[in-house]
């Protein structure tokens, strides 16, 4: 899920965001039921990004693309899984890096009950626009560098 509606979503309950040196902070989190808030902290990393105006559209293609997988890979259910599954059975270098880039979540405490959001660094930023770039020259889409 984009940033942006989960802090469209906050709004329209009443709630809203604030950084302050970095941190996240929940104004009137008493609007919001403790399951939203709950989902916000899986995603905090990416709104605080959001929030600073580093969270790009190219940035939220790889990032998105990248959640798509893993839920593939940890065999959730997803209307893009053929698609996924397809590409990777002809694709062993995406499917060794998928594999490196899982385990370095896992290595930052990252599990499969929990989004990859908050694992995210800048080690597995590069690894994922990595596979994210093989995903796209497979799918024929244009890849900007």
């Amino acid at each position: 899920m984009h940033p942006k509606k989960i802090v469209e979503d906050f709004k329209n309950n009443g709630a809203s965001f604030a950084l302050e040196k970095g941190e996240l902070f929940l104004e009137n989190h008493e609007t919001t039921i403790p399951e939203m808030r709950e989902f916000a902290k899986c995603y905090k990393s990416r709104i605080v990004t959001y929030l600073e105006g580093n969270y790009s559209k190219e940035v939220h293609s790889v990032k998105s693309t990248i959640d798509k997988i893993v839920s593939y890979m940890i065999g959730e259910e997803h209307e893009a899984n053929s698609k996924i599954s397809d590409w990777l059975i002809n694709d062993y270098e995406a499917v060794q890096q998928i594999i490196t880039l899982m385990q370095i979540f896992y290595d930052a405490g990252w599990n499969t009950t929990n989004p990859i959001a908050n694992y995210e660094n800048s080690e597995t930023d590069i690894l994922s626009k990595k596979i994210f770039d093989r995903a796209m020259k497979h799918f024929g889409k244009v890849v900007k560098n």
